[in-house]
């Protein structure tokens, strides 16, 4: 009996293990720990995106506001292309700290930008606070055209 309970004991954690191994290869916006989330994967051109840095990592990490720390860019069929803002957006030069186990969300307006519909790209960059190291984290997005 205790041989059997042994067994079914390792039987489930090589299981979940398993599960979570394969949670973290397929999802490909997480470097180190740190994940980056969007309220959704299809956008329309008006849209305002909402993102979420979550730090699953045991090291603080920082941020800027959108307008320094995160790119939008633009596939091609070929290349991604950076996708400038219409106009100089005031930015303040803020930094936001994310400690272990907690998350930040931010808005990125797509009206300051000119977008197409198309296959996009969010960029984001972090930065390791105890090792001073610059991550880059991103999520492919999808923007259309809506009624």
């Amino acid at each position: 009996m205790d041989r059997l309970w042994l067994f079914m004991l390792i039987l489930v954690l090589v299981v979940v293990i398993g599960l979570l191994s394969i949670f973290y290869l397929v999802n490909t916006n997480r470097v180190g720990g740190i994940l980056l989330l969007t309220d959704k994967d299809n956008y329309c051109i008006n849209d305002t995106i909402q993102y979420t840095i979550v730090n699953y990592a045991d090291v603080e990490i920082s941020t800027g506001e959108p307008c320094v720390s995160a790119k939008l860019y633009i596939w091609n069929n070929t290349q991604w292309i950076q996708v400038k803002p219409v106009k100089p957006i005031a930015c303040p030069l803020l930094a936001h700290v994310i400690t272990p186990g907690s998350s930040r969300s931010f808005v990125l307006d797509l009206k300051n930008y000119r977008v197409f519909p198309g296959k996009y790209k969010l960029v984001v960059e972090v930065t390791d606070e105890y090792n001073n190291q610059r991550i880059i984290l991103e999520k492919i997005i999808y923007i259309q055209n809506c009624r």
